[in-house]
């Protein structure tokens, strides 16, 4: 009974807190950031198809010599501290971060200055002993850092979706390590595209076994993924197989609403967040507005975060994200935990509910 009242306290709460970012929103006020995405490094040992981030040092060799190090880190929270104070999940990602040779000193010096945030880790999985021994140390000091990895598909098209052969046996030798070491939360994404369609359900009773939940979702393309925005939802063999997948979650939001955008049956409700408490960050400072977007409201670099986010570039860039409708799970996620009113009125009308209240349950302890 106790255990019931708390988990319906934390909603109502939830609810209330997201009044006040709905009024901000409908205002274009500005937020303190409350997610952030941070790509560490474009540096990269993949050679994904959906992605090209691993090109832009080949392209420019030099522009590595550019992104931010921990140095400039210490002065951005030294400067930025009120800013950053309501931070709440720090993801870092890349290109490859565990490429980055100062990554453990980074995740040290956010666990110091940002004490109450959530740090998640993003890797392909394809250097085992080099995240070894850096989760290892990272470990010593930041014991609930979490770990997500990317599984594409079962070993040949995993391979081949990665461009690098050896890659699927090298990601499980991966979770491996990270289970032995204690990560008590590990995580799987699988980006989906034609080579691996066929593969969804395979996967995730493959990572189930492994105790991993698995995220799958459609390539998203822009800035963020070196590659040319466009529409990349219009293979109907590719959406069928998603659609017959997702019929199989009907207890959660994400799943089950990209199912029916899919289908055509629905449009997006859920008002977008993004630029107003999650931000991107880009390897030199850059503030995107989302994984979409490639407009910048700023460097960290130049300006402090204060008057970048309260800037009319960052007004304006705001005000057209009111518009856009599209259903990416980076932006979608976080949306949906600043203002849940959407997933009530789905959890009321349309969804599998027993499945929901277990999933939002875990999920809100989490953030709280």
């Amino acid at each position: 009974m106790q255990k019931k009242f708390s988990f319906l306290w934390l909603a109502f709460r939830r609810l209330l807190t997201s009044l006040v970012y709905k009024v901000k929103r409908e205002f274009s006020l500005p937020i303190k950031p409350i997610f952030i995405n941070f790509s560490a490094t474009y540096r990269c040992n993949s050679r994904c198809l959906m992605c090209n981030n691993w090109q832009r040092y080949q392209k420019d060799p030099q522009k590595v010599k550019e992104e931010l190090t921990v140095a400039d880190w210490e002065k951005i929270f030294k400067r930025d501290k009120d800013w950053f104070s309501s931070v709440r999940h720090f993801g870092i990602a890349g290109g490859e971060p565990f490429l980055k040779t100062d990554l453990v000193e980074l995740v040290r010096l956010i666990h110091k200055d940002l004490p109450k945030v959530k740090i998640g880790l993003q890797t392909n999985g394809l250097e085992p002993k080099i995240i070894a021994l850096k989760l290892k140390e990272i470990l010593s000091f930041c014991p609930g850092i979490t770990l997500a990895v990317s599984i594409d598909g079962m070993e040949k098209t995993h391979d081949k979706v990665r461009g690098v052969k050896g890659s699927f046996r090298r990601v499980l030798e991966t979770v491996r390590i990270a289970h032995r070491l204690g990560i008590k939360e590990i995580t799987a994404g699988m980006t989906v595209v034609k080579e691996n369609h066929r593969e969804i359900t395979e996967v995730i009773e493959r990572m189930k076994k492994l105790g991993i939940e698995v995220s799958f979702y459609p390539a998203d393309q822009g800035e963020y993924y070196h590659t040319e925005r466009k529409e990349n939802r219009k293979d109907q063999v590719v959406v069928k197989s998603l659609v017959n997948t997702l019929e199989k979650f009907p207890g959660d939001y994400f799943k089950d609403n990209l199912r029916r955008i899919l289908l055509g049956s629905s449009k997006r409700s859920l008002p977008c967040y993004s630029g107003w408490t999650s931000l991107v960050l880009d390897p030199y400072g850059e503030i995107k507005p989302c994984v979409l977007r490639s407009e910048s409201l700023g460097n960290l670099k130049k300006e402090p975060l204060a008057e970048i986010l309260t800037s009319s570039k960052a007004e304006k860039i705001r005000k057209e994200i009111k518009k856009c409708s599209c259903f990416s799970l980076c932006e979608v996620s976080t949306s949906a935990v600043i203002d849940p009113w959407d997933v009530v009125f789905w959890f009321l009308f349309k969804a599998d509910k027993k499945t929901f209240l277990q999933k939002a349950e875990e999920r809100l302890k989490a953030i709280s």
